[in-house]
């Protein structure tokens, strides 16, 4: 039992001209304006900083926490509505709509169990010798917003993080290869010295296997003018 975590191609560009603003009169209809304090401009999570996106409790519910937001009561994304069935609805058309932009080419990659944000997040931590990597890197941001710009939208109560979990634009994908560039993700390359042997000689060689092929999709991708996306089913 478990979930995977699957890297595909994103046509970012069709995403913003056409599932953005078909989603936006959607959240007109219910009396909701975005962009707001937790929407960006692609109806994405506000990723300026990790903290913006760990914020967010992806649930069945919705995923956003802004109490004080003037749409709360109605807005399908607030987590603290009394039934979870209107917002389960709408996360479901969502996702559905934003997968209209996923491609079968370049063809997608699996990651596998280990490739969620808090997983990225120790797998850079162990590369520096320490329990998990919390720096504003750039190379982690762009991880982070992979992994979690659609929170905001809930993801799968499997209790797996399942869902339709975030997207990279082309640059930010070219951007992404480059930086992976800068680390030997060799699984057999030197490791740092870590307190846990099972974590230095199993789990840090995988992470760097998962990083190798977020790595070269995110370069495919980019040469196409494609962004990526990451699902966990």
């Amino acid at each position: 039992m478990g979930a995977f975590s699957e890297l595909f191609a994103f046509d970012h560009q069709r995403h913003v001209a056409i599932v953005v603003p078909a989603l936006r009169a959607r959240l007109r209809e219910l009396g909701v304006v975005v962009p707001c304090a937790t929407l960006d401009d692609e109806l994405g999570a506000r990723h300026a900083s990790a903290s913006n996106l760990t914020a967010l409790v992806p649930t069945l519910r919705g995923g956003c926490v802004r109490a004080e937001c003037p749409f709360a009561s109605r807005c399908p994304l607030y987590v603290a509505h009394g039934t979870a069935m209107c917002s389960e609805a709408f996360q479901r058309e969502v996702q559905e709509a934003v997968r209209g932009s996923v491609l079968d080419a370049p063809p997608p990659v699996l990651l596998g169990r280990r490739a969620q944000w808090h997983d990225f997040a120790s797998g850079f931590g162990w590369e520096l010798g320490r329990d998990e990597d919390r720096d504003v890197r750039d190379v982690l941001l762009l991880l982070m917003r992979l992994a979690r710009r659609g929170a905001p939208w809930g993801w799968g109560d499997g209790g797996f993080g399942e869902g339709f979990l975030g997207w990279l634009s082309a640059h930010e994908s070219h951007t992404l290869a480059g930086e992976l560039d800068g680390y030997d993700l060799d699984a057999h390359a030197a490791a740092p010295k870590l307190e846990d042997p099972y974590v230095r000689d199993v789990v840090l060689p995988e992470m760097r296997s998962v990083m190798a092929r977020v790595r070269s999709m995110a370069r495919a991708c980019a040469e196409r003018d494609l962004g990526i996306a990451l699902v966990r089913a």
